[in-house]
């Protein structure tokens, strides 16, 4: 597991540092297929699924028609959608921590290596960012997007206090370690290129300013949350409200990936993670 794991982040760090269009994320990305299937955590029939994705990418890139190179964008998106919500039935992704209980008064914590989500976002960016090459994204503004970290930072967690969601319990749990490795490479990663490098591009390219596209994109990245109760939607919705205002203001979807990061490693070490247990919590 670890192997597969550890081949699958080094894929994800090699695209986010070097261009896509060089490719050498390739490298990494064909001794992870040879590692998830010796140690059976997909079969060989994945391999049909990355000649497709590939193809894809590389259309999507080089089409020389428009109309090809955006059925490939989507195709690849929906593709990466797919995965993520596990529907492609190729993976058995490891489970590495079952039913952990973090805080007094917490929920049971699982935490799966969810490697079909990992490979979505790295075709995902490789395609979506591949495009972005010859754009030179715009000088940072460092007060600026501090601003608006801490600002998230404060809203998310000051309606997760005041909803009750959790409680302030600063601890340092044995699984800080593989959480940090999943969260940041396929948890942040994945969601912020899907949300940020694909609904939120396409919202700017169909509204004039950046206040609806990061609206309507903070609101789907809320619905998905749905499932962990209506506090966490919107908890999460303002945090995707952020995400996309660093997005929108510097381009880069490396920033927006690093606060999605913070607001959650911050959740995993300062609060009660995942959330209170209403049913059996005991009284502060």
């Amino acid at each position: 597991m670890l192997s597969t794991s550890f081949l699958l982040y080094l894929a994800t760090l090699c695209v986010l540092v070097i261009k896509p269009a060089k490719h050498y994320w390739y490298i990494p990305l064909s001794a992870f297929l040879v590692a998830g299937i010796y140690e059976g955590f997909f079969t060989p029939t994945v391999l049909a699924l990355i000649v497709v994705l590939t193809s894809l990418h590389f259309t999507a890139l080089n089409g020389n028609q428009a109309r090809y190179r955006r059925l490939s964008i989507l195709l690849t998106c929906c593709i990466g959608l797919a995965l993520s919500l596990h529907k492609i039935p190729f993976f058995h992704n490891p489970l590495i921590v079952e039913k952990a209980v973090l805080s007094t008064s917490a929920i049971p914590f699982t935490l799966y290596v969810n490697l079909d989500k990992g490979l979505a976002g790295l075709f995902m960016f490789a395609t979506l960012i591949g495009l972005d090459q010859v754009r030179t994204p715009p000088p940072l503004n460092v007060n600026r997007i501090s601003v608006i970290a801490v600002a998230t930072i404060l809203a998310v967690f000051g309606f997760a206090l005041l909803s009750g969601m959790t409680r302030f319990d600063p601890h340092l749990s044995s699984y800080l370690w593989p959480f940090v490795m999943v969260n940041l490479f396929i948890t942040c990663f994945t969601e912020e290129v899907f949300f940020r490098s694909g609904i939120q591009r396409f919202c700017h390219h169909r509204f004039a300013g950046n206040l609806i596209p990061v609206v309507i994109t903070g609101i789907f990245f809320g619905l998905v949350h749905l499932g962990g109760g209506w506090p966490l939607m919107i908890a999460a919705t303002v945090a995707g409200i952020g995400n996309g205002f660093v997005y929108a203001t510097t381009k880069r979807v490396s920033l927006s990936i690093i606060l999605h990061f913070l607001v959650n490693i911050l959740h995993f070490t300062l609060f009660i993670y995942p959330a209170i247990d209403t049913h059996n919590a005991l009284p502060i």
